[in-house]
């Protein structure tokens, strides 16, 4: 391969990296809004299912997260045995070895696993939390309600104002 290719491998898997990590942050960045709005009328199962589609989702887009910077090591490594067999290379190899000799590559990458491991779990942790809280309120509610007083505002109007039918309650 030529100098043009490689560059323009690594310049496409970088791409297609950024573009799946944005995928899978702004899928994470929904369960996580979606979970504010849990109401008590959804069950735990539906809960779990959200919770165990989305472990998945996230073990397949961490695995090729992976894929992709193995993908670009194996790319920077051809272009450093390249520039190596080459009499001149461009400045913008020299810049890419740079980063393959520093290690700056191998950073990125823990650095990404942690706040991809981080960001599941907490994820997976926040519809939880949040249907525990929004069932223990209501139970702390009903103790403390006559049965005719039970009877929530559910318009669309104090559900936007309210942020969600639960989020009355939330504050006991």
């Amino acid at each position: 391969m030529t100098e043009y290719e490689l560059l323009y491998l690594i310049v496409e898997r970088r791409s297609e990296l950024i573009n799946l990590i944005q995928w899978w942050g702004a899928i994470s960045i929904g369960v996580i809004a979606s979970s504010h709005f849990i109401d008590r009328k959804i069950n735990m199962f539906v809960i779990i299912l959200i919770v165990v589609f989305y472990i998945f989702f996230s073990l397949f887009a961490i695995r090729m997260v992976f894929a992709f910077f193995e993908q670009l090591l194996m790319a920077f490594t051809d272009l450093a045995m390249y520039a190596d067999s080459a009499e001149s290379v461009s400045q913008q190899t020299q810049a890419m070895i740079v980063i393959l000799t520093s290690g700056r590559l191998f950073e990125s990458s823990v650095f990404l696993a942690f706040v991809m491991c981080g960001l599941t779990i907490a994820t997976c942790s926040y519809p939880i939390w949040r249907y525990w809280e929004c069932q223990k309120c209501s139970a702390k509610k009903n103790k403390n309600t006559n049965p005719s007083d039970q009877i929530q505002d559910l318009s669309i109007g104090s559900i936007l104002t309210t942020g969600s039918c639960c989020l009355k309650t939330l504050h006991c």
